[in-house]
C-alpha cells in the first residue's frame, strides 16, 4: 500500500496513517508529560503494543525515503516516539533500525510514502523525544533518533 492506485487503497493508506498518527501523538503526550503514562498504559498497554508489532512492517516501509538522486534514506523518526513507548511496556515489542529490513526494491518507489523528508531549517536540529527518554535501552534510541 505504499503506492496506492485505486481510491479504496489511498483511503486505506489513510486510515493506517491515521490510527498510527493517533498512537505517536498519544505517544508524545506521554514523554512530554503532558499525558498520564501510568493511566493509558493501565488503560491500552496490550493494544498499544500489539497494535505496533502489527504495524513494524508497515511503519519500516514508511521509514525509508526515496531521494532526488534515486538513493534510498532511513528516516528512523517516523513513529519514533510510539516504537519507544511499545518498547518502554513490552519486552515484546518489535525494535525497528535500517538493519531490520533494507530499502524497497526500484519496482515499489513511486508512492506517497516514498516523498523524501523535508530538511530542517538552518540551526533547528531534528530532535526526537527517544534520545533522552528513560528507560528505554541504547540500541532503541539510536533506532528511534536516526
Amino acid at each position: 500500500m505504499s503506492n496506492p492506485q485505486t481510491e479504496e487503497d489511498k483511503e486505506a493508506r489513510r486510515c493506517v496513517n491515521d490510527y498510527l498518527n493517533h498512537y505517536e501523538l498519544v505517544s508524545i503526550g506521554i514523554l512530554s508529560g503532558l499525558l498520564d503514562e501510568a493511566v493509558y498504559r493501565k488503560w491500552m498497554r496490550g493494544p498499544f503494543v500489539r497494535d505496533w508489532n502489527a504495524a513494524a512492517d508497515w511503519v519500516q516501509r514508511e521509514r525509508w525515503k526515496l531521494q532526488p538522486d534515486g538513493t534510498w534514506q532511513y528516516y528512523g523518526q517516523t513513529f519514533m516516539n510510539y516504537e519507544v513507548m511499545a518498547r518502554r511496556w513490552s519486552a515484546d515489542a518489535i525494535a525497528l533500525d535500517e538493519n531490520s529490513g533494507g530499502p524497497p526494491s526500484p519496482e515499489e518507489a513511486g508512492g506517497p510514502s516514498d516523498e523524501p523528508i523535508p530538511a530542517a531549517r538552518d540551526g533547528e536540529a531534528r530532535e526526537g523525544a527517544a534520545e533522552a527518554t528513560p528507560g528505554v535501552d541504547d540500541e532503541a534510541s539510536k533506532g528511534a533518533a536516526s
